[in-house]
């Protein structure tokens, strides 16, 4: 630099990467490719503009100390139960949210939707649970619709389950029993 050399990208890298470990030491993990972070916004190198870097320094790091956090309580699961009914997984779309919010922000994007909902609403492969989270717990979805009773099958002699009901102040009621091995032949003629 003193000699008027330019400098390749590693070198740049390998600065940047200095200088930010002088700053903060051993106190965030950064992985590899970050010592590229310098290319994503032109003003992390510009001269007279280094205030401008204090929200995107502050947002990271707050990042890199929750994200290790988030992933150390956490194990991802599918939920299934023993049927292969439509009724017997749970899925909601991931980026049905997202979309939305961008057509209504965009209403030009409208023509585009089907494209858009290709790309951002898919079925989510797996759901976050906390780490303690085992094969067999019993979990409460407590926002869940109301057609899965309705639409349970008696397939392969299933009997249809027990349903509970939590009131607005945390009562629990049962408001079904399960079914007994009587309701899955009480309807059949062969035994009147």
């Amino acid at each position: 630099m003193e000699r008027g050399e330019f400098f390749d990208g590693e070198a740049v890298a390998k600065l940047w990467a200095t200088a930010r470990d002088k700053i903060y030491s051993d106190s965030v993990n950064w992985l590899d490719v970050m010592k590229w972070e310098w290319t994503m916004k032109p003003h992390y190198y510009m001269a007279n503009y280094r205030f401008y870097n204090y929200p995107y320094v502050f947002a990271q790091l707050l990042v890199f100390t929750l994200y290790p956090l988030y992933k150390e309580h956490v194990s991802p699961f599918r939920l299934a139960g023993p049927l292969c009914d439509g009724e017997d997984v749970f899925f909601d779309m991931d980026g049905e949210a997202t979309m939305n919010i961008l057509l209504k922000k965009i209403p030009g994007l409208q023509k585009y939707r089907r494209k858009i909902r290709s790309l951002l609403v898919r079925l989510p492969r797996h759901r976050l649970f906390p780490k303690s989270t085992k094969p067999d717990d019993i979990i409460a979805f407590l926002d869940v619709g109301a057609y899965t009773l309705e639409q349970m099958s008696q397939y392969n002699g299933r009997q249809r389950s027990g349903v509970v009901m939590i009131t607005a102040d945390r009562t629990v009621k049962r408001i079904r029993r399960k079914d007994s091995m009587l309701d899955l032949l009480i309807n059949d003629l062969m035994w009147a």
